[in-house]
């Protein structure tokens, strides 16, 4: 199924268009248990067609692969290679030496693993906390590859499902 073909058509400008402002999760699409998904690790360059076109049988399911995972931005929410990535941190901080270098905050750590404590520079600065030695820095670079390394990790929606996905989705944005 294509994704666009099932979007409500509209009149625009005296013009049948297709609304493709309309949206649905696919929460909205399935009923989420624990056993609709499961976590899929991606390899350096695969992209989400391919991994639709690999697991689901056909490039036209890409759209499930997106739902699954909420992504909006394919270019920006998708997991990048390392070509990709430094292309994007050069473009966003003018070097990556520069992103290595625009301290963001510290991190608390302690017995080596981050507590998800974040402090600005200045609460390091101004602080009186003796456990300051616990705190470490971090970069713009760190906080976009730590990012992008969340992002290798996806969802996918089990294979069983597929279908019935396609018909809720159908239903939804006609009768939506």
């Amino acid at each position: 199924m294509r994704y666009f073909q099932q979007f409500p058509t509209i009149e625009y400008n005296d013009h049948q268009v297709k609304n493709i402002l309309a949206r649905v999760k696919l929460a909205d699409v399935l009923n989420n248990t624990q056993y609709t998904f499961y976590d899929y690790e991606l390899e350096d360059g695969q992209q989400p067609w391919i991994v639709a076109d690999q697991y689901y049988g056909s490039v036209d399911r890409t759209w499930i692969v997106y739902l699954s995972n909420n992504i909006i931005d394919p270019f920006y929410e998708w997991y990048m290679d390392t070509y990709t990535f430094e292309n994007y941190i050069t473009k966003k901080y003018g070097s990556i030496s520069a992103a290595k270098a625009n301290l963001i905050g510290y991190n608390e750590v302690v017995d080596g693993e981050k507590t998800g404590i974040k402090y600005s520079p200045l609460s390091y600065t101004y602080s009186t906390d003796n456990n300051k030695s616990n705190w470490t820095a971090f970069y713009s670079y760190d906080e976009e590859d730590e990012a992008n390394e969340a992002r290798r990790t996806i969802k996918l929606l089990s294979k069983k499902y597929a279908s019935l996905a396609e018909t809720n989705l159908k239903d939804l944005l006609n009768n939506g």
